[in-house]
């Protein structure tokens, strides 16, 4: 968990349903550099809620995140990531600034060529995938039948933690 103060704000939360040796739920939290799990009776709002409340107790709150507009600001970094154009990537730059200067700061920090196609060092091609969620389901697929300690040391070997 310690890993979480070093990690971008972005966390990817997803649930899989465990084999016929434990009919419950794998749930995870994870981001780069971290990554957080466990294993609730089934995937409903009391387990969700607890497994929320166990993640915000570990890694705490971000005072940088930023709340306001939060869809506008999602479609617009969307299709400043996949634009072709420098022009383009300008105009909608100047939508983020009217919306939250700070944010076009930490996309500065981040560094364009790290998630903009116009500015990639390397061809990106036409299709973004970073499904990390579906990685980790893959990499857990015959853990799954395990009994539940097997099961989760695979996870922790996979975690690394």
């Amino acid at each position: 968990m310690r890993g979480f103060d070093y990690c971008r704000p972005v966390v990817v939360v997803d649930g899989a349903h465990l084999g016929e040796s434990y009919k419950g739920t794998f749930v995870s939290a994870s981001m780069l550099g971290g990554a957080a799990y466990g294993v609730v009776d089934s995937e409903n709002d009391c387990s969700w809620t607890w497994f929320f409340q166990q993640f915000k107790s570990s890694f705490g709150e971000r005072e940088q995140i930023f709340k306001r507009s939060k869809n506008v600001l999602s479609d617009v970094f969307y299709s400043m990531a996949k634009t072709y154009r420098k022009e383009d990537f300008e105009k909608l730059m100047a939508k983020v600034i009217k919306i939250d200067n700070r944010v076009k700061m930490y996309l500065e920090d981040a560094g364009y060529e790290k998630w903009s196609r116009v500015h990639a060092t390397v061809n990106r091609g036409r299709m973004m995938t970073s499904n990390i969620a579906e990685c980790i389901n893959g990499c857990l697929v015959e853990a799954r039948q395990l009994p539940m300690i097997q099961f989760l040391e695979e996870v922790r070997v996979l975690f690394g933690s």
